[in-house]
């Protein structure tokens, strides 16, 4: 009666669908990205005296202390730190082994500020360590804040560099 068959009829309802399913996906992501732009923040990191600029993401799940200072700890990606690093090395897995042979290719004033951070990565009960530097100082928000050791990681994100711990901030 109304001139349109019912394979039209169900062709639309399935384009339809689809379209919804569609949009609910775009919306989800884009308020995703919207998201993670709140919890990020545009630091300064001052290492032997040089600020390094990055993106940061503030992360509930970065609870990392040094277990001698007991400095917070922000992981950064070591692309950041390139400079300074030895090149050839995975930065992801160190064990004590590789750790002696990463410091011993530093140079003195880069190897003073080691400090190994032990972990449990929360998918695992394995401990594992980060290679961490003690840095000079960290700048958010035209603030200075001092006690911090930079944890190495090969993190592959481009929306940050480094991921801050949020006691930071207390």
């Amino acid at each position: 009666f109304t001139g349109i068959n019912h394979l039209k009829i169900s062709f639309l309802i399935i384009c339809a669908y689809a379209s919804a399913q569609l949009l609910k996906k775009i919306y989800s992501d884009i308020t995703l990205i919207n998201h993670i732009k709140e919890y990020t923040k545009e630091i300064t990191i001052n290492f032997l005296g040089e600020d390094l600029k990055c993106t940061a993401l503030l992360d509930s799940g970065n609870l990392l202390k040094d277990p001698l200072s007991k400095s917070d700890v922000v992981m950064v990606n070591s692309t950041l730190l390139k400079k300074y690093l030895p090149a050839n090395y995975n930065y992801e897995y160190v064990d004590v082994l590789l750790a002696e042979e990463i410091i011993n290719d530093l140079n003195e004033d880069i190897s003073s500020r080691v400090r190994l951070i032990p972990y449990n990565h929360a998918t695992s009960n394995k401990t594992s360590m980060i290679l961490g530097f003690k840095a000079d100082y960290l700048q958010i928000d035209n603030k200075k804040i001092g006690n911090i050791v930079l944890g190495i990681s090969n993190f592959k994100d481009d929306n940050y560099n480094a991921i801050l711990n949020p006691s930071i901030f207390s």
